[in-house]
């Protein structure tokens, strides 16, 4: 479809999420790269000197195989979320009126919407209570270091829990440490992209 006017640079501004995605990819495919290489040249080695092989490369293939993709995407998604929430308080147009909305981040861009503009019902779909508990993983990456224990309120850390055993693509490991995959920062975009679009067509509608 092609789009003009508003809608169009609505449209290349939001795609930046999914420029994060490419890069995500491109960088996982590079890792892995490297990952087989240390594993081929094990396996090209004489059976006897593979103990010794490893004895030096398995925590190098260690770091390939899970370390180092899990640091990415943590970093991705955290990346992800603040491009969604600077898309949404870029509707917040009014920036006098915006100082006086309490809150931070994306609740301050929905006091801003529900109250300014007087649009509600975005804030009451699924969708938005998806995100809200996609922003609670992003606190724990960024405050706790993905170590779901070290967030200072247990209400939240049962909240992360509960969200984390009914997503795809999340998990937590023995460390109590969360554990992403490329899925859940795909997952993440489409919800996103979706609201997004929605909160545009609702503002441009709006009387």
């Amino acid at each position: 479809m092609f789009y003009r006017g508003k809608e169009a640079k609505f449209r290349l501004k939001v795609s930046g999420l999914k420029d994060y995605l490419k890069y995500l990819e491109e960088i996982e495919e590079v890792i892995d790269e490297k990952r087989i290489t240390v594993k081929q040249s094990g396996e090209m080695i004489p059976e006897e000197n593979q103990d010794e092989y490893w004895d030096h490369y398995l925590d190098e293939y260690d770091k390939y195989d899970s370390v180092f993709p899990n640091i990415l995407r943590k970093s991705i998604f955290t990346s992800l979320f603040a491009y969604f929430e600077h898309q949404l308080m870029a509707f917040c147009e009014d920036k006098e009126k915006l100082k006086n909305i309490p809150g931070v981040g994306i609740d301050k861009a929905k006091g801003y919407i529900s109250n300014h503009l007087e649009i509600r019902e975005l804030f009451q779909e699924k969708e938005w209570e998806v995100i809200k508990k996609y922003s609670k993983v992003r606190n724990c990456l960024a405050h706790a270091g993905g170590v779901i224990y070290l967030m200072k309120s247990e209400n939240e850390q049962g909240e992360i829990r509960k969200f984390i055993n009914a997503t795809k693509g999340i998990e937590i490991n023995e460390g109590d440490e969360i554990i992403l995959t490329s899925l859940f920062c795909e997952e993440f975009v489409s919800i996103a992209f979706e609201f997004l679009t929605k909160t545009f067509h609702k503002i441009e509608k709006a009387p």
